[in-house]
């Protein structure tokens, strides 16, 4: 995919437990990932998640580009997406760190975002 993608907590996940589509998992396989603070927070949340899992999930975010400073672009485009487009706070400060940087949200979830004009989205289930 190259440089510019920010990957969502559940594209994420996706390409972790071997769901993706071979075309978008080759593509992740060949960056290196880009993540905001929140998808971080969200990837180690739950109590439920085994072990083995976490240490896929350590070597992840080890390799990853961590986004883990919410400045006042990004605190300010986070505001206004929550004001405008009711977007719950960890979906508003993930699309603010993208818009803010320039990068392509990769999301399974386009439909929360779709309707935020300045925001590019990929569905790694749509990549061909």
């Amino acid at each position: 995919m190259g440089p510019g993608y920010l990957m969502d907590t559940n594209a994420i996940i996706d390409f972790l437990v071997g769901k993706l589509p071979t075309q978008a998992r080759e593509k992740i396989q060949n960056t290196r990932p880009e993540i905001s603070v929140i998808t971080q927070l969200e990837l180690f949340s739950s109590s439920k998640t085994p072990p083995h899992e976490i240490l896929r999930l350590n070597a992840f975010v080890k390799v990853a580009k961590i986004y883990n400073v919410i400045d006042e672009q990004v605190l300010g485009q986070a505001i206004l997406l929550r004001r405008n487009f009711k977007l719950k706070t960890p979906d508003a400060i993930i699309a603010a760190t993208a818009i803010a940087n320039g990068l392509t949200l990769i999301t399974r979830n386009v439909k929360d975002f779709d309707n935020i004009p300045a925001l590019a989205l990929l569905n790694p289930w749509e990549i061909a």
